[in-house]
């Protein structure tokens, strides 16, 4: 009994691993590889405990959980903010599922029915088979590593200043030319509601003051233009540091200015900040 549990679980753990895998090289290439395979093995598990009591449900309630199952993992590992994507994801999900399951079934049909461990070898086989076709679809999030640089792949930004931090996904932009005039460098524009957790109470209160006060408490102005309207203001803050990475590689980290905009950066919350064109400047 125990033996055939252990072999659900690896089993399991080596296809969920897998699929997480797939979707975030099409999705979400800011997420690390480690992220992936810890979120297997917290979809494993979360299978072995649903898996138990779910065998005496009715057809209808195993099929509903197991639903909410796929959506609320995926979710919570991908870190998604939006409904759109969410459901992007899900079905991204489903369709590696299915095309695993699928080749499962047909390599099962091939191997002896005695042979040892011959639906782990089953799913391994199948794994391959997906990654495989993966390796010759293309890659809709950028080429990770240094290649990336100067692309419209996705980055993993984290913002430190003072004992404040906020992490989300970045967007290279090489038409964000914007420069601060205290650093002589390239400003970051993050989303406003994540830039106020770099701000404390008295910052906060004073962002809706007077401009010419702003420069006080430690908010500058940026300036920038839009299309019919010239001068107008961002507020900005100096960043101890700015980190961006690839997957396990930092690319950048350094000092600099961020501008935080009320206006949406990404209708479909990619990602939560624009990076500057120099950003991976020396």
């Amino acid at each position: 009994m125990a033996a055939s549990v252990i072999r659900i679980y690896l089993v399991n753990q080596l296809a969920d691993t897998t699929i997480l895998l797939l979707v975030r090289r099409h999705l979400y290439s800011e997420k690390t590889r480690g992220r992936m395979v810890a979120g297997g093995v917290l979809s494993a598990l979360s299978f072995m405990i649903w898996f138990m009591p779910a065998i005496s449900w009715p057809g209808w309630a195993r099929i509903l959980s197991c639903l909410l199952l796929m959506g609320i993992l995926p979710g919570y590992i991908y870190q998604v903010e939006t409904v759109h994507l969410l459901l992007l994801t899900c079905c991204s999900v489903f369709l590696w599922s299915a095309l695993l399951a699928g080749s499962m079934i047909i390599t099962l049909r091939f191997l002896p029915p005695g042979l040892p461990g011959r639906l782990l070898i089953s799913c391994l086989l199948a794994s391959a088979f997906c990654l495989l076709m993966d390796r010759v679809l293309p890659d809709t999030a950028g080429i990770p590593g240094q290649q990336t640089k100067g692309s419209q792949g996705l980055y993993q930004v984290t913002i430190i200043r003072g004992e404040r931090r906020v992490s989300c996904s970045g967007l290279y932009d090489s038409g964000n030319l914007l420069k601060s005039q205290i650093t002589g460098a390239g400003i970051c524009v993050l989303n406003g509601q994540k830039g106020k957790l770099l701000l404390g109470k008295e910052e906060r209160d004073l962002l809706n003051q007077k401009k010419e006060l702003w420069y006080e408490g430690g908010i500058y102005p940026v300036e920038y233009r839009t299309v019919g309207c010239r001068g107008a203001i961002m507020p900005g803050i100096l960043a101890d540091r700015i980190i961006v990475r690839k997957e396990e590689e930092i690319l950048a980290d350094k000092k600099g200015m961020v501008a935080l905009s009320e206006e949406v950066i990404s209708g479909e919350g990619r990602f939560g900040v624009l990076l500057p064109e120099d950003i991976f400047d020396r």
